[in-house]
């Protein structure tokens, strides 16, 4: 009887420890790892708003699942902000997950341009979670202009590029900068003003467009008119507007006074609007034509009458404007050096040949044209001597004579090396002699 009692008692602790397990605990066999998964609400595009106007995103859902798929009810999320720029806020930073795994909060856009990220976090997955992206974009139309500068009204000569770019930031009507905003420039009749996105060739004249860059900020360059009838200083002004839906909105106002850009002189002024519109590559470059590279040769024909605005060379430089060769400053220049400043030669004119030309001539021919051995045996180390002949009998240069083989010589372009390697500084040189040789008629003193 004793042996059956102590039988069921060990059958029994044996059942006991059977049913009860691991230190009383059921084995885990049905919780694997869990999983956090973007369900809805990721790259969102949003229009920021203002702050008693706050915008709020898309739900942002998520699931906590099982890696063999199957929801986790009841386990804990929680979502964090962790922009660069902490400007937005969460609507609701923890949520319980359904009988679904899902859990969602939304997102307050804040008022700064760029991009929102959410970090969502579980209970049960840890720090292993995702991450949301929300991109906050310019809103609604509104534009606002600021003038950065230059600030006060500028004094410039007429006619010559101001130094200093007019400059102005846009913003939206929350304070970001407007990136690619379209803006335009406008100034008064007869200047030119230039953007970095000016393609005419010359330059557009009284308008111009350009894009803010990423920074809201636009700029242009101006060249203030020049008219021969202005009383200087002359005012003008550059107005730049923000140009939406092809609609203008806001200005920002400049303020320039021409100044008096003094006598205009052919080397120094006018020369360079001829090189760059009129001679390479365009008609008015070869010998047999006319030229407009020497001083000397502008006075063929009569093309060029000092003081009248209706010669022939005025009247071109206005069809070249009409062309697009030239722009109106460039065409008042020209005006009003002829009318104005009666065609001022600058450095030519008025020589005499002791005090001017001796030095040119000595500098520039005499290497070549001196004893013993001259070229073409034409000599010209003294002022009888340039007066003289060459290989044949008739002599070289005759007081008056645009005819005069010097001056023949000095109209070749392929001759002015000869003079100096720079060609402007030649042209300077050839037309010196020449004008000394027919206008002053050889004055030795």
């Amino acid at each position: 009887m004793r042996y059956i009692l102590v039988l069921v008692l060990v059958l029994g602790l044996v059942f006991l420890s059977i049913s009860c397990g691991d230190k009383g605990v059921p084995p885990d066999t049905d919780n694997p790892e869990a999983i956090l998964e973007i369900i809805s609400g990721n790259d969102q595009s949003i229009a920021v708003k203002e702050l008693e106007n706050q915008a709020r995103t898309d739900s942002l859902i998520v699931v906590v699942k099982t890696i063999l798929g199957q929801p986790i009810p009841f386990d804990i999320v929680t979502f964090t902000q962790i922009s660069k720029n902490d400007g937005g806020s969460v609507v609701s930073q923890a949520d319980t997950t359904d009988t679904n795994g899902h859990a969602f909060t939304r997102f307050i856009v804040d008022s700064l341009i760029g991009v929102d990220t959410i970090k969502v976090v579980s209970e049960k997955v840890g720090d292993d979670g995702a991450v949301f992206f929300v991109i906050n974009t310019l809103s609604g139309p509104g534009r606002t202009m600021i003038k950065i500068g230059p600030t006060e009204s500028i004094l410039s000569a007429a006619g010559e590029p101001i130094a200093e770019k007019f400059i102005v930031k846009v913003l939206d009507q929350y304070g970001n900068p407007a990136n690619g905003q379209i803006v335009q420039y406008r100034t008064s009749e007869r200047c030119v003003v230039e953007t970095d996105s000016s393609t005419q060739d010359p330059p557009e004249i009284d308008t111009a467009f350009t894009a803010t860059d990423i920074d809201g900020l636009a700029y242009a360059t101006w060249i203030l008119a020049m008219n021969p009838f202005f009383n200087y200083p002359a005012p003008h002004q550059l107005v730049a507007h923000v140009v939406y839906n092809d609609l203008t909105s806001d200005s920002a106002f400049f303020n320039g006074q021409a100044d008096d850009p003094g006598v205009l002189e052919y080397y120094h002024d006018i020369r360079p609007i001829f090189v760059n519109n009129c001679i390479s590559g365009q008609c008015h470059d070869t010998r047999d034509g006319y030229q407009l590279d020497l001083y000397f040769t502008l006075f063929q024909n009569d093309n060029l009458i000092p003081g009248d605005s209706g010669c022939e060379l005025v009247r071109n430089s206005r069809y070249f404007t009409h062309l697009g060769h030239t722009n109106m400053v460039e065409e008042d220049k020209v005006k009003r050096w002829v009318e104005v400043n009666n065609a001022a030669p600058g450095s030519s004119g008025l020589n005499n040949y002791n005090d001017q030309m001796k030095s040119i001539i000595d500098m520039s021919c005499v290497t070549c044209h001196v004893t013993p051995l001259p070229a073409n045996n034409y000599i010209m180390s003294s002022h009888v001597d340039i007066r003289g002949n060459g290989s044949d009998s008739i002599p070289n240069a005759i007081p008056g004579a645009d005819t005069s083989l010097v001056v023949e010589k000095m109209q070749q372009r392929h001759q002015w090396n000869s003079l100096d390697p720079d060609s402007e500084t030649a042209a300077v040189l050839a037309d010196s002699i020449i004008t000394w040789i027919v206008d002053d008629f050889m004055r030795q003193y």
